[in-house]
Order: C-alpha cells, then structure tokens, then sequence
C-alpha cells in the first residue's frame, strides 16, 4: 500500500507540475505513453506554423519522462523536444530534428533525419495517432 501511496503522490505532483509547464510556455498537454520498462512520458504539442493551409503544420512535440532515460550514446536525459511536419491529408508525421535535454536543462545528444520518408499513422492506440488527430480535425 505504501509503494502505491509513493507512486501515486509522485505522479501527482508531476502532473501539477506538467501542467504549469505547459500554459506558462504555451504547450498543450496532449496525452502520455508508456514504455516497454512502464516508465512514463508526458506529450505536449505546439504549433510552428501552418505550412499549406489546414492540411500541413510544422510542430513541436515535446515528451518528458517520469525519470532519466538513457540513449544509445549513454547519454542520460530527462526529456526530448521533436520538430515533425504533419500532412492531414496523406495521415502522415515525419520527423524532422530531435533534441535530447537532461534534467539540467542542457543539450546531451542531437539528431536530424533528412531524406526521411513519412510514416503512416495506423496504430489508434499510439501517441502519434493521438497528435495527427489532435490537428488533423
């Protein structure tokens, strides 16, 4: 009892947290995930811009985990900021950059893709369906 106790408190002040975090620099919190381990992370969008009307946005997607993750480097990390264009009409994401940050707040590790080919967004129950739904309306 005590262990969900611990768990429950330390979720809890992290989602009160989280959503400070989100409306002090205009994040929408969008949902969470779940990694194989059951750790957590916490997803939040925001808005570049539109590139081509209402079918195609540049995005920034935010996770932030429950504890430190580690790369394939080593490299230890509290969150990753991702750059994705969106395309409502094809129902596709691709990344664009990817911003590995500790929990000092400091850059560990960085990655582009360039040349990358957009995936198709089938899965309901993946967080990347619940972004293209989130402005693919």
């Amino acid at each position: 009892m005590q262990k969900f106790l611990y768990k429950f408190l330390i979720v809890f002040s992290f989602n009160i947290v989280i959503s400070s975090f989100s409306f002090a620099i205009d994040w929408k919190y969008i949902g969470y995930g779940l990694l194989n381990n059951n750790d957590i992370f916490y997803v939040f969008v925001n808005i570049q811009e539109k590139t081509d009307g209402k079918d195609n946005y540049l995005i920034n997607e935010k996770h932030i985990f429950n504890k430190e993750q580690l790369n394939s480097n080593g490299d230890k990390y509290i969150s990753v900021e991702i750059e994705r264009d969106i395309n409502c009409k094809n129902k596709t994401i691709q990344d664009k950059r990817a911003d590995f940050i500790d929990i000092d707040g400091k850059l560990v590790n960085s990655y582009t893709k360039d040349n990358i080919k957009p995936v198709n967004i089938n899965n309901k129950n993946s967080i990347n369906f619940i972004v293209l739904n989130e402005f693919c309306k």
